[in-house]
């Protein structure tokens, strides 16, 4: 899917929107969210996860349903290449007997805006450009895969790593390593660099307020577990892509590559709003991680 447009103009990024919906049998303009399990996958690799609930959904003014997953490309972070892209949207309903209709939309998002003028005099547009919409009657669990070319994202040195096709047990160790020396940036002594990787990503605003929550966290924390301790290698899962990154996870369900257990962290004497920024931050590194592995055959997180 093509996104520069034949205008002129230029694309700087891309939105998206994703859901499935039924109608009102007795009322066809009340649509109600079909409850099941949204996913999107990026570039082969694990990106988002939501529940959907059975919740009315509103229509906008040209009469489209507003869907529950609704972003765009550039918020997916790092995964996104300058150029192609593979995206995959998946829902699976609770009720696998359920028909519903499903919904995915495109649009540009312009550097320029584009006004129209109405049959009333008036002018209307924006810098939003409908690029391609999918609609479908459905019944059971449907994947849509989709292709599109993301010219303006930004070109980063490690999508042009060698893939990585296997995993030897000296990779997991050396990946683990990694993983320990990230763990390790959660130490007083080690604050001042903890707080400028933290900076350098996109998930966690460390803001001066955050900082002084993370710091008194930290302290409370570390008083009584002494360290930020990983979980053994046996717990953890390697997952390839077929393209340079390897994702790790926690196995077997959704958590922490670390033992940070928000009971413990209340044991500890921190505040909600400690907790929640130790937590958030602990996140940035240790929650569904990716490495990859540079021409000098050294493991670095990519995201």
């Amino acid at each position: 899917m093509k996104t520069q447009p034949a205008e002129g103009r230029k694309t700087l990024n891309l939105e998206f929107n994703f859901g499935a919906y039924v109608r009102d049998s007795n009322d066809k303009s009340q649509v109600l969210c079909v409850p099941g399990e949204i996913i999107l996958r990026v570039n082969d690799a694990f990106v988002y996860k939501t529940e959907t609930t059975g919740e009315p959904l509103t229509s906008t003014f040209e009469n489209e349903v507003s869907l529950p997953l609704a972003g765009n490309v550039l918020s997916l972070g790092p995964v996104v290449r300058k150029g192609p892209n593979k995206l995959v949207f998946e829902f699976i309903p609770r009720d696998s007997s359920m028909e519903y209709e499903i919904e995915l939309r495109f649009s540009r998002v312009m550097d320029q805006a584009k006004l129209e003028r109405t049959s009333g005099g008036t002018f209307q547009g924006g810098n939003l450009s409908a690029l391609e919409a999918i609609h479908n009657n459905e019944k059971g669990r449907v994947a849509i895969e989709k292709t599109v070319d993301a010219d303006f994202a930004q070109d980063r040195p490690w999508h042009h790593y060698p893939p990585v096709s296997s995993l030897t047990e000296g990779d997991r160790k050396a990946l683990l390593s990694a993983l320990k020396g990230k763990a390790d940036l959660f130490s007083i002594g080690n604050f001042p660099k903890l707080i400028q990787e933290l900076k350098a990503g996109t998930q966690f605003q460390a803001t001066p307020e955050v900082q002084k929550l993370l710091r008194k966290g930290l302290e409370k924390y570390l008083k009584r577990h002494k360290a930020l301790n990983l979980l053994s290698l046996e717990k953890m899962e390697f997952l390839l892509t077929g393209r340079q990154e390897v994702l790790i996870l926690r196995k077997g369900e959704e958590g922490f590559l670390v033992n940070l257990d928000p009971d413990d962290a209340a044991k500890a004497g921190l505040t909600m709003d400690e907790g929640s920024v130790l937590a958030g931050a602990v996140a940035q590194f240790f929650w569904k991680t990716a490495y990859a592995r540079n021409p000098q055959g050294l493991w670095e997180r990519v995201y």
